[in-house]
C-alpha cells in the first residue's frame, strides 16, 4: 500500500474539553450519528479530555465541531 493510502494519513482527531469517564459513553452516543466517526476516547493527557477519531475522507473537522458546539461541548 502506498503512503498516501495508509490508513493514518487518513485519521483525524479533534479533541474535547470537559469530558469525564463517566461522560465518554454520551460523547461516544452523539459521535456515533456522524458517518467517518470512530469514536471518543480518554485522552492520556490532560484532565477531563477526550479525543474524537475520525476518517477524513469521509467528515470534515467543521461538521464535527458544530455537531459536538450544538449538543454544548467544547471543542478545540
Amino acid at each position: 500500500m502506498c503512503e498516501c493510502c495508509t490508513p493514518k494519513e487518513h485519521l483525524g482527531h479533534l479533541h474535547v474539553s470537559g469530558v469525564s469517564e463517566a461522560d465518554l459513553e454520551k460523547l461516544n452516543e452523539v459521535v456515533s450519528s456522524l458517518p467517518g466517526v470512530f469514536r471518543a476516547t480518554l485522552a492520556d493527557h490532560g484532565e477531563s479530555e477526550a479525543v474524537v477519531l475520525f476518517d477524513k475522507r469521509v467528515v470534515s473537522p467543521e461538521r464535527i465541531r458544530e455537531a459536538l458546539a450544538g449538543k454544548g461541548y467544547k471543542v478545540s
